[in-house]
């Protein structure tokens, strides 16, 4: 009798330690998929350009990357 809730109390403490770890796993995961973006989008910005950039593609760049930054911060 104590075994069967020595057992049951085992393998709620190791699905607890498995949703942990999927979570802990989600959540790295997560962040290496936001560096690589970030990665990408630095690299984009320090590309040399086919053609001189105008001060309007400068700031129409910066401003697709300060609003991809906010969308980034919210979810």
């Amino acid at each position: 009798m104590f075994d069967f809730w020595k057992k049951r109390r085992e393998a709620k403490q190791q699905r607890q330690a498995d949703q942990v770890q999927r979570a802990q796993d989600a959540e790295q995961q997560r962040k290496i998929e936001q560096l690589l973006r970030t990665q990408k989008e630095f690299l984009a910005l320090y590309e040399q350009p086919a053609r001189p950039a105008t001060l309007q593609d400068e700031l129409a760049r910066v401003k697709a990357s300060i609003e991809r930054g906010l969308r980034n911060d919210r979810g």
